[in-house]
Formats: C-alpha cells, sequence, structure tokens
C-alpha cells in the first residue's frame, strides 16, 4: 500500500515538473512571439515611414532633362557669375592702374603700377590731399563705360598682354574740393586764405606760378561736384591750371599704394 502511494506521488510530481515545464515553455513561446511581433510591427512601421517619406518627397523635376546639357548649363552658369563677380571687384573695390609720365615725382614715377578704389567715393565724398585717378577727357561715363573698361584694363590685361593705359586717365593730388577757396600767389598756394605746407611737391624744382591766368590769382572758389587737383612736379604737370576743373564723375578711383 505504501508502495502504490509512493509510485502515484512520484507520478504526481512528475506531472507537475512538466506542467512547470510547459508552462515555462509556453510563457517563453509566448514571450518570442511577442518580441517577433513587435520586430515585425517595427519593420512595418519604418516600411510605412519609408514609404511616407517617399510620398512626400517627389522626385525632383528639372527643366532640363538632359543630364549633359544640364551639366552644361550649370558650368555656363558659373562661369558668368564669377565674370559678373570680377567686373564689380575691378569696377568698385579694387583695380590696378600704371602712372605715365614724371607729374607725380617723387611721390610716383612714370611706369609704377599703382592700386586704387572707387569703394570711399560711393559712401563717401573726394577729400583734400588724396592721389586720384580721372579720366582727362570728362566725358560721361556711365555704368556701361566702367564696365568695358574694366574688362579691357585689368591685372590680366597688363601682364599677358601688355596693354597700355589710356592716355586720358591723370594722376594727380587733390588740393581743393568743392566749397574751398583757391588762390595763387609768388610765394605758394593759398588755401581758404592759408598758405599750403606742401612737402609733398618735387624739392629739385621751385614751384613757378607766374603764367597762371587772372581767376587763379585772384582766387576762385570750387562749385560742387568738382575738384581742384595739381601734379607734385608742379613745373611739369598738366592739371587744374590748364585743363580746368575736374568732375567728381570723372574720378576712376583714389590710390591707395604701389
Amino acid at each position: 500500500m505504501d508502495n502504490e502511494n509512493l509510485e502515484i506521488n512520484e507520478e504526481t510530481t512528475e506531472n507537475v515538473e512538466n506542467e512547470a515545464i510547459v508552462v515555462e515553455n509556453s510563457e517563453d513561446f509566448a514571450e518570442e512571439n511577442k518580441a517577433e511581433e513587435v520586430v515585425e510591427s517595427d519593420e512595418l512601421s519604418v516600411e510605412e515611414t519609408a514609404e511616407e517619406e517617399t510620398e512626400e518627397k517627389p522626385e525632383k523635376k528639372h527643366w532640363i532633362k538632359n543630364k549633359i546639357v544640364r551639366e552644361i548649363v550649370s558650368w555656363i552658369g558659373t562661369i558668368l557669375l564669377a565674370i559678373v563677380i570680377a567686373i564689380i571687384i575691378n569696377t568698385y573695390i579694387f583695380r590696378i592702374s600704371k602712372v605715365s609720365g614724371h607729374s607725380m615725382n617723387h611721390t610716383y614715377h612714370d611706369k609704377d603700377t599703382v592700386y586704387l578704389t572707387r569703394l570711399p567715393y560711393i559712401f563717401g565724398d573726394i577729400e583734400r590731399n588724396e592721389i586720384v585717378i580721372f579720366d582727362s577727357s570728362f566725358e560721361d561715363r556711365n555704368f556701361l563705360t566702367d564696365v568695358a573698361e574694366a574688362l579691357k584694363y585689368n591685372a590680366i590685361s597688363y601682364k599677358l598682354f601688355n596693354t597700355e593705359q589710356p592716355k586720358d586717365y591723370y594722376i594727380k593730388r587733390v588740393i581743393a574740393v568743392a566749397g574751398d577757396t583757391i588762390q595763387f600767389k609768388e610765394e605758394g598756394v593759398y588755401l581758404n586764405g592759408k598758405l599750403l605746407n606742401e612737402q609733398y611737391v618735387n624739392p629739385e624744382e621751385t614751384p613757378y606760378y607766374g603764367n597762371l591766368s587772372d581767376d587763379l590769382k585772384k582766387g576762385i572758389t570750387i562749385p560742387d561736384g568738382y575738384i581742384f587737383v595739381m601734379g607734385d612736379n608742379r613745373n611739369h604737370s598738366a592739371d587744374s591750371r590748364t585743363i580746368g576743373l575736374v568732375p567728381e564723375d570723372s574720378v576712376i578711383g583714389k590710390v591707395i599704394g604701389t
């Protein structure tokens, strides 16, 4: 009897253990299924998101369908943009020029290369004692004139093609601006009633002002829009004493160095 009970108890214990194993296996299987469902759900979500992004961002349409032609057009546009930027820089920001003649000795000499800019005159006025380059033809200048000159007279044309500086380009020092009164006497130049101390004048020769007009000897007042210029080598300079006042619009730029 005891043996039978023992056998029954052992069988019961084995059944309980088997049931426990089955339960554990069921739980593991359920967890695995849940994990697989989560992974599948994540994959579906990723796929759905990708599809939505694809739908939201349609393929870019080009008005030129041929890829090669499109690349060529892009390169042409880049080159044209670079040319426009170079013209703007050469016209208004930074430009080179050459000195022709001896009117600015000893400050600048014949064949010297000088650098000039027009930028200060876009936002401000021409000031006394500045050295400027101007177009002595005094012809009307406009944007197209500036562009044409920028293409013709630049660092590349000077270096590679030995382009000559226009003969109408003069380099001089600004002595008087609009509103100033300038007068010449034997002892020198008077500006607004005061004798100028012109240390920049060629020291090898004493300036001679005896052959000037009566107006300059009596004194003239510079009108708006004009400047009075002279070369530092006074006895060998064609400047406002002979060619007259210089219109501000004829000034190409301010010399900023060599």
